[in-house]
């Protein structure tokens, strides 16, 4: 750079002669070289902590230096295979040349630590311990970084519309009645593994009639039920109008009832006390229909009609401060509105509308107390057992699943009913009585009936719940926990038969939150030869392995599967494959080892904290309704070390998201 400045005054000086040009030329000599040292000093700024270089002086000696010590590894070793002309993996490391870049796409660098300490990258162990350990500290120093004491933004969803689900429980918990309304509903929209997140929902002119046809359906069932369910009739018209279509009473008594009805309703559906305004429009539309010689009970179903038609039934839209410059409390009823649809996916009771209508609810220990008693609640059955269990652990697709009932004669829908009733009553117990979440992986029981428990072989006890099933002490620990119920094991197999990579993937995913990427284009099945049962599984996939596209993710996946091959694809335990003794063995990429499943859970509860981890984070992208952000990793630290100071329960993690700066705190976007 100070050679070409010294070319441009050497042709200056050519160019002018005499003492007019001697003093044009210093004065033009002290301009450039100004300007030569303000450029110069510009672009070593500009390149500081980018060009190994221009470090700083003292940072060659600093181990974990990025420009002395760190970019000529990850260049050599990583960017050769991620880059943005080859992202190998779909996975471009390239781009972060810039360390500040690492933070930003800090997920991704997450991954590459993991494997790198795994030592499944980089490939054929290229990279020295001495370089893998500085990366390794590196990265641990760089990802930590995270200013967790001053959070600005909770980044708040836009308004979300309520799931099918938790549409029919908020009717069947206003209403009393079990209407099944939604079965002809729009499918709701998946973002992240969950339906109605809020940047996925929209209303579209078609779920509009819905909605109306919806609300016509339940003002019917509502005024029928005054012959078929009293109870429901009484508490919305009360007993005089059950009896009596028609009163004595005065107009405007009639008239005062029907406002202390559709305020009670009004509140009920909105979630919140309705304002003067709304009511008065509802009460012209009693006295429309009352002029138009409708009774009572007609009159008040058409204004309990437009109810359910505004979008503050059927949507989530909470009260926002357009003028707020910064991040402020959620209004009361609207936190107590999130926390019973994170919890109960449906409307907040009458104690957590009382609580927010004192304006107590934000209060912490309020909100923990509430968290205890809104979990050892039933109505958790339907809400997080159901709808967040059943979602991230793919739950809710059992009825979906097919079974090749020639390969499976014994398998039926009672089986199938069966394998579904087990898991969600081991949930139940976990989330109720807040037992530890390696309930997940292991536990001394399960819950059985007498078709499943043919199934595995147990005897049965006549002592069973409503639906026949009974609580059970397992034999062994083949069986209990989450991971050998027959309904995972069903799910992560084909028809036909078991596959080690989907049931290697899902524990590699669920249990580590490490899923392998997805095949490349162009991998051909493992085909024929598996769906005919001919030849023994493993065999099959040790020739598969050879085509080098797949062999680093089935390195992962397979023993991770292999260790559950002693369960057939509808989760019946089997000591053969294609007459050959299965071998349930395998090896991590850790050096891990293990044979069979007791030996895969041992596994796993050494790793535990990787489940309690990434169980935390789905559990957070659940709670708020949108994608985790860099921020909302020092909720997943704290419910973590909550969660291993307290027994692994998984009331200390549901606690710490409900009191999270992001779960009690709204942003106006337009700022």
């Amino acid at each position: 750079m100070m050679r070409s400045r010294m070319d441009d005054l050497n042709c200056v000086r050519r160019r002018f002669s005499g003492d007019r040009a001697k003093l044009v030329f210093g004065m033009r000599r002290f301009v450039l070289v100004r300007g030569c040292v303000v450029v110069f000093l510009a672009w070593c700024i500009t390149c500081a902590g980018v060009r190994s270089g221009w470090a700083q002086p003292g940072m060659e000696k600093d181990p974990l230096s990025f420009d002395a010590q760190i970019r000529s590894i990850v260049r050599y070793n990583c960017y050769g295979c991620h880059n943005d002309d080859e992202a190998s993996g779909e996975v471009n490391l390239a781009r972060d040349e810039n360390p500040g870049l690492l933070r930003k796409h800090r997920k991704t660098w997450i991954k590459v630590r993991e494997v790198v300490e795994s030592r499944e990258m980089p490939p054929d162990d290229e990279l020295s311990d001495d370089k893998r350990e500085k990366l390794i500290a590196y990265l641990d120093k760089t990802l930590d970084q995270i200013d967790c004491e001053s959070f600005a933004n909770p980044y708040t969803t836009t308004a979300r519309r309520l799931t099918r689900i938790e549409y029919e429980q908020t009717v069947r918990r206003l209403t009393g009645l079990d209407l099944m309304l939604t079965e002809d509903f729009s499918p709701d929209p998946v973002s992240f593994g969950f339906a109605g997140l809020g940047a996925t929902v929209g209303i579209s002119e078609v779920q509009v009639e819905q909605y109306a046809d919806a609300a016509k359906r339940i003002t019917t069932a509502l005024q029928e039920s005054r012959e078929t369910e009293s109870r429901a009739f009484d508490n919305w018209f009360g007993q005089r109008l059950r009896h009596h279509s028609k009163t004595d009473l005065e107009a405007k008594q009639q008239t005062q009832h029907a406002e202390r009805v559709l305020r009670k309703f009004a509140s009920e559906a909105f979630r919140r006390p309705v304002d003067e305004s709304y009511l008065q429009s509802l009460m012209r539309v009693y006295d429309v229909a009352r002029r138009q010689e409708q009774d009572e009970v007609a009159a008040i179903a058409a204004a309990m009609r437009g109810v359910l038609m505004s979008p503050r039934f059927f949507m989530r839209i909470e009260q926002s401060r357009v003028d707020a410059p910064e991040a402020y409390p959620v209004d009361d009823f609207d936190l107590a509105t999130r926390l019973s649809f994170f919890l109960w996916s449906g409307p907040p009771d009458s104690v957590l509308l009382k609580l927010a209508g004192e304006g107590r609810i934000n209060d912490e220990r309020v909100l923990r107390k509430q968290v205890r008693r809104m979990l050892r609640d039933e109505r958790v059955v339907e809400g997080l057992v159901a709808n967040f269990f059943g979602q991230w652990l793919q739950l809710n697709h059992i009825d979906q699943h097919t079974v090749n009932v020639d390969r499976y004669p014994g398998f039926d829908q009672a089986l199938r009913t069966a394998i579904s009733g087990e898991p969600r009553r081991v949930l139940t117990e976990m989330v109720r009585k807040d037992l530890p979440v390696i309930t997940l992986i292991d536990a001394k029981f399960t819950y059985v009936n007498q078709r499943l428990a043919k199934h595995y072989g147990y005897p049965f006890s006549e002592e069973s719940d409503s639906e026949g099933f009974v609580r059970i002490a397992t034999p062994d620990r083949r069986r209990g926990g989450l991971l050998t119920t027959a309904a995972l094991l069903m799910l992560t197999s084909d028809p036909g038969r078991t596959n080690v990579p989907r049931r290697g993937n899902f524990v590699a995913g669920t249990y580590f939150g490490d899923p392998p990427p997805p095949p490349p284009p162009g991998v051909p099945e493992l085909g024929e030869q598996a769906d005919s049962g001919d030849r023994p599984l493993r065999e099959l996939l040790e020739e598969h392995r050879k085509n080098p596209a797949c062999a680093s993710c089935h390195a992962k996946m397979d023993p991770l599967g292999f260790a559950l091959e002693n369960f057939d694809a509808t989760g019946r335990w089997r000591t053969e494959d294609a007459g050959a003794n299965i071998d349930a063995s395998g090896e991590l990429s850790s050096g891990e080892t293990f044979a069979g499943v007791i030996e895969l859970k041992d596994v796993l509860l050494r790793n535990k904290s990787k489940l309690i981890r990434h169980m935390t984070e789905r559990m957070l992208v659940y709670a708020l309704g949108r994608s985790l952000q860099t921020q909302d990793e020092c909720v997943v630290r704290d419910a973590v070390s909550a969660a291993d100071s307290h027994g692994d329960r998984l009331s200390a993690i549901v606690e710490t998201i409900v009191l999270s700066f992001a779960f009690r705190n709204r942003f106006e976007t337009s700022w």
